[in-house]
């Protein structure tokens, strides 16, 4: 996975699981507004293309670090997004819920 470096998918996407794009946090572009859950923000994200580039003819050139990274994502997937993980979360955070 090639993905920025910003927001959300940051969770699950590190050094070691992706191949990560800085980013630059920049105006929005006004004559294109935003709408939905999007029209209130007023800075994005703008992902360096060169860098996003580089990783990719990086991946065509010699495609061992992505598989190398595919797995390392598939084991951190599979262990921390595990439904038990999930089921013993849940179950911790109704136990410290405040009545």
């Amino acid at each position: 996975v090639v993905a920025a470096n910003f927001g959300g998918n940051t969770d699950f996407t590190t050094e070691e699981t992706a191949f990560l794009v800085d980013c630059e946090l920049v105006d929005v572009d006004h004559d294109r507004p935003l709408t939905g859950i999007y029209k209130h923000v007023r800075k994005w994200a703008q992902p360096n293309i060169d860098t996003a580039a580089n990783h990719l003819r990086a991946l065509y050139e010699d495609p061992a670090p992505g598989r190398r990274k595919a797995e390392a994502a598939t084991a951190f997937i599979t262990t921390c997004f595990a439904i038990e993980n999930f089921e013993n979360d849940v179950r911790r955070l109704i136990a410290e819920w405040p009545v």
